[in-house]
């Protein structure tokens, strides 16, 4: 588990590998697909937020790739304090449990 955290782009689970939508017009989208029917490619283009979304006409589009470089941001521990690391840690470890004995100190 550290060594993802660590080295996010290392091994992306294709669950959460963003897609790379290059256009004709040598534009480039990045995200996570959203829909991928009709005449549209719809991708979430920022995780945190469900709502953030762009359409591509599939008419549009010169490729679609999987991306090698994970939405998750490199060098994650090293913005955090050991407590946030730690807290982190309890949190996956736990599944998300508060009540885990994990989160008690």
């Amino acid at each position: 588990m550290l060594d993802q955290i660590l080295n996010p782009s290392k091994e992306i689970n294709e669950q959460f590998a963003p897609i790379v939508v290059t256009k004709l017009n040598g534009e480039v989208a990045s995200g996570v697909v959203v829909n991928l029917s009709g005449d549209n490619v719809t991708l979430n283009t920022d995780l945190s937020d469900p709502n953030q979304r762009v359409n591509i006409d599939r008419k549009q589009v010169k490729s679609i790739e999987v991306s090698k470089v994970s939405p998750m941001p490199p060098m994650l521990l090293s913005m955090l304090k050991q407590e946030e690391i730690l807290d982190l840690i309890a949190y996956v470890l736990s599944g998300g449990d508060q009540k885990n004995a994990m989160f008690k100190k």
